[in-house]
Order: structure tokens, then C-alpha cells, then sequence
């Protein structure tokens, strides 16, 4: 018999190993991944976005905070010195230095006290 000349014969596509055999089983993604587990993995996704995005703002937040904290220590320090020194300053033997270091005797006599009339009543 002859050799049949008007059929071809079907080349073989080249057999693949390791990971593209895998994904040519799989075939497309939509056939590899039901869709009924679609709903399920886009909000798992959106939860783990949600929970990273809180976890930088928490840590946002807390370094924040202990700035803060280190500067109300910084302030309130200030605050104590400043505050003893203007009581030092405001102390009679303080003000007597300073007023005879430029001129200023303390009275002796006590001043004379003028009364104020506008504050009484008028009928």
C-alpha cells in the first residue's frame, strides 16, 4: 500500500517538566480559582491592607507620643528653674540689693495713703 499523502501528521508539542507543566494543568486562572472563593480572598486582602495600614498608624502614633513626652519633661524643667528664679528675684532682700546697687534707699516712713472718693456710694 501507499503512504497516504493528503493527511499530516500531528507534531508533538514538546513535552515540559517542573513548573510549566503545573500551570499548563491548571490551564487559565479563572479555571484554576473557583469564583466562589472569589468574595472571600478580595475581602481577606482588603483586611490585611486594613490591618498593616493601622499597624503603621499605631506605631505612628506612638512614637508621637513619646516625643511629645520627652518634650512636656524638657518644658516642665524649664518651667521649675524659671519659676524658682523669679521667686528668688521677688524676694524683699533680692529687690533691696538691686535697688541700692543703683541708687534707691527703702523709705523710712511709710507712704501716705490718699483715700478714694469715686468709689462711694452717691444717693
Amino acid at each position: 500500500m501507499r503512504e497516504n499523502l493528503f493527511r499530516e501528521e500531528p507534531q508533538k508539542e514538546p513535552e515540559r517538566s517542573g513548573l510549566m507543566k503545573v500551570f499548563q494543568e491548571l490551564g487559565t486562572p479563572l479555571e484554576a480559582f473557583p469564583t466562589r472563593y472569589l468574595f472571600k480572598a478580595i475581602f481577606t486582602v482588603i483586611i490585611g491592607i486594613l490591618y498593616i495600614g493601622n499597624k503603621h498608624h499605631v506605631n505612628k502614633l506612638i512614637r508621637e507620643v513619646e516625643r511629645t513626652r520627652t518634650e512636656v519633661e524638657d518644658l516642665r524643667a524649664e518651667y521649675m528653674h524659671t519659676r524658682m528664679h523669679y521667686s528668688r528675684l521677688k524676694s524683699r532682700k533680692s529687690i533691696l540689693k538691686r535697688a541700692r546697687a543703683i541708687g534707691l534707699i527703702e523709705p523710712e516712713v511709710p507712704p501716705l495713703i490718699i483715700p478714694d472718693n469715686t468709689e462711694q456710694e452717691q444717693p
